[in-house]
Protein backbone atom coordinates (compact mmCIF):
# COMPACT_ATOMS: atom_id res chain seq x y z
CA UNK A 1 0.00 0.00 0.00
CA UNK A 2 1.49 3.30 -1.07
CA UNK A 3 1.26 6.61 0.69
CA UNK A 4 -1.31 7.95 -1.80
CA UNK A 5 -3.50 4.88 -1.26
CA UNK A 6 -3.28 5.43 2.48
CA UNK A 7 -4.18 9.12 2.13
CA UNK A 8 -7.08 8.28 -0.16
CA UNK A 9 -8.32 5.74 2.39
CA UNK A 10 -8.16 8.32 5.18
CA UNK A 11 -9.92 10.90 3.02
CA UNK A 12 -12.75 8.44 2.36
CA UNK A 13 -13.01 7.61 6.07
CA UNK A 14 -13.09 11.34 6.90
CA UNK A 15 -15.82 11.98 4.34
CA UNK A 16 -17.89 9.06 5.70
CA UNK A 17 -17.65 10.25 9.31
CA UNK A 18 -18.30 13.87 8.34
CA UNK A 19 -21.38 12.85 6.36
CA UNK A 20 -22.62 10.80 9.32
CA UNK A 21 -22.05 13.76 11.61
CA UNK A 22 -23.95 16.11 9.31
CA UNK A 23 -26.88 13.77 8.66
CA UNK A 24 -27.28 12.07 12.06
CA UNK A 25 -25.41 13.72 14.93
CA UNK A 26 -26.19 17.35 14.12
CA UNK A 27 -30.00 16.87 13.89
CA UNK A 28 -29.98 14.96 17.19
CA UNK A 29 -27.93 17.72 18.83
CA UNK A 30 -30.26 20.41 17.49
CA UNK A 31 -33.34 18.50 18.68
CA UNK A 32 -31.88 18.18 22.20
CA UNK A 33 -31.18 21.92 22.29
CA UNK A 34 -34.69 22.75 21.05
CA UNK A 35 -36.23 20.38 23.62
CA UNK A 36 -34.27 21.96 26.48
CA UNK A 37 -35.11 25.46 25.25
CA UNK A 38 -38.83 24.68 25.05
CA UNK A 39 -38.83 23.43 28.64
CA UNK A 40 -36.55 26.19 29.96
CA UNK A 41 -39.26 27.62 32.22
CA UNK A 42 -39.78 24.31 34.11
CA UNK A 43 -37.48 22.57 36.59
CA UNK A 44 -34.82 21.21 36.14
CA UNK A 45 -34.36 22.92 32.77
CA UNK A 46 -34.51 26.42 34.29
CA UNK A 47 -31.21 25.91 36.13
CA UNK A 48 -27.97 27.73 35.26
CA UNK A 49 -26.49 24.42 34.07
CA UNK A 50 -28.98 24.10 31.23
CA UNK A 51 -28.56 27.76 30.31
CA UNK A 52 -24.82 27.16 29.92
CA UNK A 53 -25.52 23.87 28.12
CA UNK A 54 -27.73 25.56 25.50
CA UNK A 55 -25.22 28.38 25.02
CA UNK A 56 -22.42 25.84 24.56
CA UNK A 57 -24.56 23.85 22.13
CA UNK A 58 -25.18 26.89 19.94
CA UNK A 59 -21.48 27.79 19.98
CA UNK A 60 -20.58 24.16 19.15
CA UNK A 61 -22.87 24.16 16.13
CA UNK A 62 -21.56 27.49 14.83
CA UNK A 63 -17.96 26.36 15.21
CA UNK A 64 -18.68 22.99 13.60
CA UNK A 65 -20.45 24.42 10.56
CA UNK A 66 -17.73 27.01 9.99
CA UNK A 67 -15.16 24.21 10.21
CA UNK A 68 -17.11 22.22 7.59
CA UNK A 69 -17.29 25.32 5.39
CA UNK A 70 -13.52 25.74 5.68
CA UNK A 71 -12.88 22.02 5.17
CA UNK A 72 -14.80 21.87 1.85
CA UNK A 73 -11.89 23.37 -0.06
CA UNK A 74 -9.75 20.34 0.84
CA UNK A 75 -12.34 18.10 -0.84
CA UNK A 76 -12.18 20.12 -4.08
CA UNK A 77 -15.41 22.01 -3.45
CA UNK A 78 -14.86 25.55 -4.70
CA UNK A 79 -16.22 28.31 -2.51
CA UNK A 80 -16.02 31.62 -4.42
CA UNK A 81 -15.64 33.95 -1.44
CA UNK A 82 -12.52 32.09 -0.24
CA UNK A 83 -10.77 32.68 -3.58
CA UNK A 84 -8.05 33.39 -4.49
CA UNK A 85 -6.56 30.60 -2.41
CA UNK A 86 -3.28 31.32 -0.73
CA UNK A 87 -3.90 35.03 -0.30
CA UNK A 88 -5.75 36.68 2.57
CA UNK A 89 -9.29 37.83 1.87
CA UNK A 90 -11.65 39.74 4.14
CA UNK A 91 -14.23 36.96 4.16
CA UNK A 92 -11.66 34.33 5.01
CA UNK A 93 -10.27 36.50 7.81
CA UNK A 94 -13.76 36.96 9.26
CA UNK A 95 -14.48 33.22 9.11
CA UNK A 96 -11.15 32.39 10.78
CA UNK A 97 -11.81 34.99 13.49
CA UNK A 98 -15.27 33.54 14.19
CA UNK A 99 -13.78 30.02 14.35
CA UNK A 100 -11.19 31.27 16.84
CA UNK A 101 -13.80 33.19 18.85
CA UNK A 102 -16.20 30.25 19.06
CA UNK A 103 -13.30 28.00 20.07
CA UNK A 104 -12.50 30.36 22.95
CA UNK A 105 -16.18 30.52 23.89
CA UNK A 106 -16.33 26.71 23.94
CA UNK A 107 -13.34 26.62 26.26
CA UNK A 108 -14.80 29.21 28.63
CA UNK A 109 -18.29 27.64 28.67
CA UNK A 110 -16.79 24.22 29.42
CA UNK A 111 -14.96 25.73 32.39
CA UNK A 112 -18.19 27.42 33.50
CA UNK A 113 -20.15 24.14 33.28
CA UNK A 114 -17.39 22.33 35.20
CA UNK A 115 -17.46 25.01 37.89
CA UNK A 116 -21.26 24.78 38.01
CA UNK A 117 -21.13 21.01 38.52
CA UNK A 118 -18.36 21.35 41.13
CA UNK A 119 -20.34 23.87 43.18
CA UNK A 120 -23.53 21.80 42.94
CA UNK A 121 -21.73 18.71 44.27
CA UNK A 122 -19.42 20.24 46.86
CA UNK A 123 -21.67 23.04 48.13
CA UNK A 124 -25.28 21.98 47.53
CA UNK A 125 -26.68 24.51 50.03
CA UNK A 126 -25.01 27.41 48.24
CA UNK A 127 -26.08 26.07 44.85
CA UNK A 128 -29.74 25.82 45.86
CA UNK A 129 -29.83 29.43 47.04
CA UNK A 130 -28.21 30.83 43.90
Amino acid sequence: MSVTDLLTTFEIITIIFTTYSILVSTPIYVSVLVYIRRLSDKPPFNSPFFTCFVALGIIDLICYWLYILKKLQFWDVTIPFFQPYGSPTTTCSIVYFIIWFTGMAQWELNILISLNRFVSLMFPNIYKTV
